[in-house]
C-alpha cells in the first residue's frame, strides 16, 4: 500500500521509499521499522513494542533500538531535510511527518481521486516542461524500469570499508597456470560481491603476481588493510587450495587453510564459498542475506563448462595489458562454456562484457554490431539471473537513452559495489549529463577499488579540466602518464595549449599525434590560438587524414579548444552512435559559448536529456526557462 507523507512516497507493494521520483535506499532494518512507525503516526511508541513488531520479539539492546532510530533518521533527512521522529525520554517515540498522512489507496474515492488529480497535475507538468524545450514536437517519454535502484545523489567519501587485495594465486600444477588464474578471480568475484567489502580489482592485483615486494608495502600501494596470497595445485581428480590471510599492519596471519578436495565444479564452489566467508568474517565484515544467496548459489554442475568459463574471464582480463587477440580468446572460451551449459548466466554476462567493448580492443568483424550482441547477452544474462551487476553495467553503458542508462549502471553498483567498470561508466554518464562533481565522485570511487586503473586517473582529469580546476588536472594527467597511459600526454597537451603554453603542448604532441600527422600538429599548436577563429587548415589538421575516425575524443577536444565549435559538434555526432561520453566535452564550464550553440539543445534532445533533468534535478549550469524550458550557459 503506498503512503505519502511530508514528500516522501512509500510503497510497501514494492518495497520502496522514493522523493522527488528519486529512491532512497534504506537498510532492511531501517524500512521494516519506517514502515511501522508510518502505521502508527503521532502516537508514542515504547522500545518494548517496536523490539515485538520490528525485531519480532528477538533480545535486542535498548541502544540497537536508539542506533536504528537515529540511522533511519539520518537516511530521511538525507534525501529530505526535516524533523520526523520524535525521542520522548523515557517514554519511546513518534512518528511526526509534516502535513496529512495520506494513503494513495485510501478508504474514500474523495481520497483516491485528490490522489489521480496530483498524479495528472505532474504528468502534465512534466509534458509542458519537455513540449517547451522541443518545441512543437512531441517526444515518447522512454519506458520507465519497474526495479529499484539506489539514490542518485551521493556523496563521495573515502571508503570506510575493511579493505582487501586478493594477490595472484601461486600455481603448484604443471601446465595449468590459466586454470590458478581462474580460481583467483573467481575467489575475488565472490569476494567483491560482498557490500560491506572493499575487494581491489584484478587489473590492480595482478601486478603483484611475481612480486618480491612485502607485504606492507604492497598494502600500503594499494591502500589495503588486509592480503590474501595462496597456491593451487592440481593433481588428476584432486585439487589443492592454500589460502592465507595476512594483516597489513603486522604483516602477520589472521587467518589460514588448506583445501583438499576432489576436483568437481561442485567442490570448488563450496570451497570459494568457504574461503570468501572466512575472509568476511575475519575482517568483521557482516553478510546480508543477499551475499549468503550468492556464496551458495552453484552457477553450474559441469566442471568443463566453468573451466571453461574461467578461461574466458582470465583472456578478457588480459586484454588490458595490450596483448592482441585476447578478446577473441575470451569470446571463444566463453562461447565453449555455453555450448556445455547453455542457461550458464555468469557465461552470458561474460560475453555481454567482450561485445561490450569489442570496438576498442578487436580488430575482428563481426557479422552484426557488437552493439546489438552484447545487449542481447545482457538481457539473456538477468533473464537467468537477475542478481548479476555485470549485465547491469552494460545495459547501462550502452543504453540510448540516459534514463535507463542511469538506472542499470546504478542498478549494476548497488548490486556489486566493488564494480568499477560499472563505476567509470556511471562517472562518464554523470559528465555527459552535466553533474560535473557527481561524476568526479563516481571515478574516485571506481580508483578506490582499482587504484592503478589509469581509466580512472584518466576520467578524473577530464573531470578536473571541464570543472576549469586545470591544476588539478595536470596533476591527474602527470599520474596518467606515469603509469605509461598515451592519452593522458594528449590530455596534457591540450591543457597546456589553453594555457598559452604552445611549446609544452608540442613536446607532448611529439609522442601522442600519430606519426604521419605530428608535423602538422605541431605547426598547428604554434600558430593557433585558443578559442580562436581557425582556418580551415587547420581544422583539417584536427580532422586528419580520416576526417575524425581516429581518436575522436583527443580531435574533440582540439577542435574546441582551437575555437572550431561546429565541426567539433560534428564530431561528437559521429561519436555518440558508439557512446554517449563525446558529449562530455560540452560542458566545459569556463566556455558557455558551447552550451550556447544550436548543435546543444538538439542533442541534449535526442539524448533524453530533458526529460532525464525532470525527473531528477538540472545541473548546476541549468536554469528553467519559462519561455523555453532549460538553458544551459
Amino acid at each position: 500500500m503506498p503512503y505519502a507523507f511530508s514528500g516522501f512516497i512509500l510503497d510497501t507493494e514494492q518495497r520502496l521509499l522514493t522523493v522527488s521520483n528519486r529512491p532512497v535506499q534504506l537498510t532492511r532494518q531501517s524500512y521494516e521499522l519506517l514502515c511501522y512507525l508510518v502505521a502508527n503516526p503521532q502516537r508514542v511508541i515504547t522500545r518494548d513494542e517496536l523490539i515485538e513488531h520490528v525485531w519480532k520479539g528477538r533480545i535486542v539492546a535498548d541502544n540497537t533500538v536508539d542506533q536504528s532510530i537515529s540511522k533511519l533518521r539520518k537516511s530521511l533527512n538525507s534525501a529530505r531535510e526535516g524533523q520526523y521522529i520524535e525521542a520522548l525520554y523515557g517514554e519511546g517515540f513518534r512518528f511526526t511527518p509534516k502535513g496529512e498522512l495520506t494513503s494513495a489507496a485510501g478508504r474514500t474515492n474523495r481520497g483516491r481521486w485528490f490522489i489521480i488529480g496530483v498524479l495528472v497535475l505532474f504528468l502534465a507538468v512534466a509534458a509542458l516542461s519537455v513540449t517547451i524545450w522541443s518545441g512543437s514536437r512531441s517526444i515518447d517519454a522512454p519506458p520507465r524500469p519497474t526495479q529499484s535502484a539506489p539514490s542518485l545523489t551521493q556523496p563521495y567519501a573515502k571508503d570506510p570499508r575493511p579493505a582487501v587485495a586478493i594477490l595472484p594465486l601461486r600455481n603448484h600444477s604443471e601446465g595449468a597456470a590459466s586454470f590458478a588464474s581462474g580460481i583467483h578471480e573467481e575467489v575475488l568475484s565472490q569476494l567483491s560481491r560482498i557490500g560491506t567489502l572493499r575487494v581491489i580489482s584484478r587489473t590492480s592485483v595482478m601486478r603483484y603476481e611475481d612480486t618480491s615486494a612485502t607485504m606492507p608495502a604492497i598494502a600500503s600501494e594499494l591502500g589495503v588493510d588486509a592480503i590474501v596470497e595462496g597456491s593451487v595445485q592440481q593433481a588428476g581428480d584432486q585439487i589443492r587450495i592454500h589460502v592465507n590471510l595476512i594483516e597489513a599492519s603486522s604483516d602477520s596471519s589472521l587467518w589460514a587453510h588448506t583445501f583438499d578436495r576432489q576436483l568437481s565444479a561442485e567442490n570448488l564452489f563450496a570451497m570459494q564459498s568457504e574461503i570468501s566467508k572466512a575472509i568476511a568474517a575475519t575482517l568483521d565484515a557482516k553478510l546480508t542475506a543477499r551475499d549468503e544467496a550468492r556464496l551458495a548459489r552453484r552457477p553450474t554442475n559441469n566442471l568443463n563448462a566453468y573451466q571453461s568459463f574461467l578461461l574466458g574471464r582470465h583472456n578478457f582480463d588480459l586484454r588490458l595489458n595490450g596483448e592482441q587477440g585476447m578478446l577473441e580468446r575470451a569470446e571463444k572460451h566463453y562461447l565453449q562454456a555455453l555450448e556445455l551449459e547453455p542457461k550458464y548466466a555468469e557465461a552470458m554476462a561474460g560475453l555481454a562484457m567482450v561485445y561490450a567493448v569489442y570496438r576498442d580492443y578487436s580488430q575482428s568483424p563481426l557479422p552484426q554490431p557488437a552493439r546489438e550482441i552484447a545487449i542481447e547477452y545482457a538481457q539473456a544474462a538477468l533473464e537467468l539471473e537477475p542478481s548479476l551487476g555485470e549485465p547491469h553495467a552494460v545495459l547501462g553503458l550502452l543504453s540510448p537513452d540516459v534514463t535507463r542508462g542511469q538506472f542499470h549502471l546504478l542498478r549494476a553498483i548497488e548490486l556489486e559495489p566493488n564494480n568499477s567498470a560499472a563505476l567509470l561508466w556511471a562517472g562518464e554518464l554523470d559528465l555527459a549529463t552535466g553533474f560535473l562533481e557527481r561524476a568526479e565522485t563516481r571515478f574516485l570511487a571506481a580508483r578506490d577499488v582499482e587504484p592503478t586503473s589509469p581509466s580512472a586517473t584518466q576520467w578524473l582529469a577530464i573531470a578536473a579540466y571541464l570543472r576549469g580546476d586545470h591544476a588539478a588536472a595536470i596533476e591527474y594527467a602527470e599520474q596518467g602518464r606515469a603509469m605509461g597511459f598515451i592519452p593522458a600526454r594528449g590530455m596534457l597537451s591540450i591543457i597546456h595549449f589553453w594555457n598559452g603554453r604552445a611549446e609544452k603542448s608540442a613536446e607532448l604532441l611529439q609522442t601522442t599525434a600519430p606519426a604521419a600527422e605530428r608535423d602538422a600538429w605541431l605547426d598547428l599548436v604554434t600558430r593557433a590560438e585558443p578559442n580562436g577563429n581557425p582556418s580551415p587548415e587547420m581544422v583539417n589538421v584536427v580532422l586528419g587524414p580520416d576526417q575524425g575516425a581516429s581518436i575522436p575524443h583527443f580531435r574533440i577536444l582540439y577542435m574546441f579548444a582551437i575555437g572550431a565549435i561546429d565541426e567539433g559538434y560534428e564530431l561528437i555526432e559521429k561519436r555518440l552512435p558508439h557512446g554517449i561520453s563525446a558529449f562530455v566535452y560540452v560542458w566545459h564550464a569556463q566556455h558557455p559559448e558551447l552550451r550556447a550553440h544550436p548543435a546543444f539543445t538538439r542533442l541534449a534532445d535526442q539524448l533524453g536529456l530533458p526529460q532525464y533533468w525532470a525527473a531528477t534535478e538540472l545541473p548546476r549550469m541549468c536554469q528553467t526557462v519559462p519561455s523555453s524550458g532549460f538553458r544551459c550557459y
